[in-house]
């Protein structure tokens, strides 16, 4: 993969996905939040890590690109809700030459070529105005490139001839003999639809694929018998016509060279979609009411979801946006499908008019200027926006739920607010990375809405110091590395996290978590009266720690 001849033509991402698709897209939510809710069923206590590995671990060449099985261990672990949108960010714009230098040098046994633009990937990576699966088929076919993919439903395209599939788990690295690089080759298999339908002796590889989806029990030697003797009959039926419109005639659609510069090649995967289903004239895409799809966090699935606490700025944002369409275009709310309690819920968000905008967005530069002035320091620093985050879920008049000082330190400092790393505090993570990623998506949506002038343009020019997203969704053990020494910490712990006089307080705080649980989950509510309790069990003696010196120096 570093060597950019292998991705030759596109690297191509879903822009927007059909309307038809809704379904499927809540389904995947469902499941994310399912197997969420069942790791946390298994593991009633989160636990790190004994010890954090030093230096650079060696990695054999030759083992780089071997298939292999994940271990069973794993199998259970959720979904990481920013995978898609960090690899088409750091293609385009992370991965030059110097960086993939630092990464790889000392790690490979073997030297790596890096004969390469210094951002090799970052022309060839786009973001489609639609699905990314006839992008690629639309350039396969008149490139002659085969289809690098682990999707499947890439099969059921018309390839023409001689196109063919790659699917990369089949990729490994040849063995060789000699052990020098230049004898290396990298080996994949490559399936080519029209040959396999030639050679199982069918008339058209989809009809095969409609049996198979409607027969999943019967064999090989069934299915094609079945496509043999019934093409005739049922190849104009209009529940195969259904099945295969979307890929073949009017439902699969390509987009040239000019529609896919169109849309702006920076925003996030969900921002392009929004942008799509508001600018884009696309069969399948626009509709009347914009829809927005959040990810399971990996969160404490008992707690209240963590894109609550962060909802502010998405309707900022997305106010924002909604100004700038013609009256006609203009809508009056966004639909976002988010986890509430143990479901999936469509969630109405009312778009605002530019008095509220105006409002808000003072608001929130205020705040983010009480920040700047007790942390002092760089404003593009990752702890920076971490501290932030934090104002912003429990500076005064902000929280849902009560956290000391001494516990927002030492999670700063350690990735734990107690003695180990619990659930708790992986909840803590999700909602900053609700937050800073939030933030992001107002960034984006300033960005392509906004001049750089009066009040928004000094909110689009304060959230282009925003950290990538490589580094907003960081691991507890890794931001623990970004936590500076040189601020003024009994300054940060007056003006920004105010001790509380009353221990009852987060008791009370607590128990109002209960009555937000959404989605009348009353295992919920009685988790979160628990949890209150158990703050009064415990009695922490905060008034000791009246300054985070004092903190620091006990630790």
């Amino acid at each position: 993969m570093l060597n950019p001849l292998v991705m030759r033509e596109q690297i191509c991402f879903d822009g927007a996905l059909p309307a038809s698709k809704r379904e499927t897209r809540v389904s995947r939510l469902e499941h994310s939040r399912k197997r969420l809710e069942n790791f946390q069923s298994k593991f009633k206590s989160w636990a790190p890590p004994s010890s954090r590995a030093h230096g650079r671990r060696i990695v054999d060449f030759a083992n780089v690109l071997r298939s292999r099985t994940v271990p069973a261990r794993y199998n259970d672990f959720p979904h990481n809700p920013f995978i898609v949108p960090a690899v088409f960010e750091d293609l385009k714009f992370r991965w030059n030459r110097v960086r993939i230098s630092e990464v790889v040098d000392g790690i490979f046994r073997k030297p790596l070529a890096l004969d390469c633009a210094d951002f090799p990937w970052a022309d060839r990576t786009v973001m489609v105005p639609g699905e990314a699966d006839s992008q690629c088929v639309y350039i396969a076919n008149n490139t002659g490139s085969s289809i690098l993919t682990n999707d499947s439903d890439l099969m059921l395209y018309d390839l023409h001839s001689a196109g063919s599939v790659v699917f990369l788990d089949s990729i490994n690295l040849s063995d060789s003999n000699t052990g020098t690089h230049s004898d290396m080759q990298i080996k994949a298999l490559g399936i080519c639809p029209a040959a396999v339908s030639s050679r199982l002796g069918v008339s058209d590889f989809l009809f095969l694929a409609y049996h198979l989806r409607d027969n999943p029990n019967m064999g090989l030697t069934g299915l094609i018998q079945l496509s043999k003797t019934t093409y005739e009959t049922q190849s104009n039926d209009p529940r195969y016509l259904l099945f295969a419109g979307e890929y073949i005639g009017r439902d699969s659609v390509y987009f040239p060279g000019d529609s896919v510069q169109a849309l702006p090649q920076n925003l996030d995967a969900r921002v392009s979609e929004l942008f799509c289903q508001c600018k884009v004239q696309h069969a399948g895409i626009l509709d009347e009411i914009p829809h927005m799809y959040l990810p399971i966090l990996f969160e404490d699935h008992m707690r209240r979801c963590g894109w609550w606490d962060s909802r502010l700025y998405r309707r900022l944002g997305y106010s924002v946006f909604n100004a700038t369409l013609p009256p006609s275009d203009k809508h009056t709310y966004i639909y976002e499908y988010v986890r509430r309690g143990g479901r999936i819920i469509r969630d109405r968000i009312p778009l605002e008019d530019e008095d509220w905008i105006a409002e808000e967005t003072q608001a929130f530069l205020s705040r983010y200027r009480s920040v700047q002035s007790t942390v002092g320091g760089d404003t593009s620093s990752p702890f920076f926006w971490r501290v932030l985050a934090l104002y912003e879920l429990y500076g005064p008049g902000r929280a849902s739920a009560f956290l000391s000082a001494g516990q927002l330190s030492q999670f700063l400092r350690f990735g734990r607010m107690g003695a180990a790393v619990g659930w708790a505090d992986v909840h803590l993570s999700a909602q900053i990375q609700s937050v800073l990623y939030s933030l992001r998506i107002l960034q984006q949506l300033t960005g392509i809405s906004v001049a750089s002038s009066g009040h928004l343009g000094c909110l689009k020019s304060v959230l282009g110091g925003l950290p990538p997203l490589h580094v907003i969704t960081r691991s507890l053990q890794e931001i623990t590395t970004e936590c500076l020494s040189g601020f003024a910490v009994e300054q940060l712990l007056g003006q920004l996290f105010p001790s509380s006089e009353d221990d009852n307080v987060t008791a009370i705080s607590l128990s109002k978590e209960a009555t937000h649980c959404l989605g009348g989950n009353d295992t919920s509510a009685v988790a979160a009266n628990r949890r209150a309790g158990s703050s009064l069990d415990r009695k922490v003696p905060e008034k000791r720690h009246r300054n985070m010196f004092e903190l620091l120096s006990q630790n």
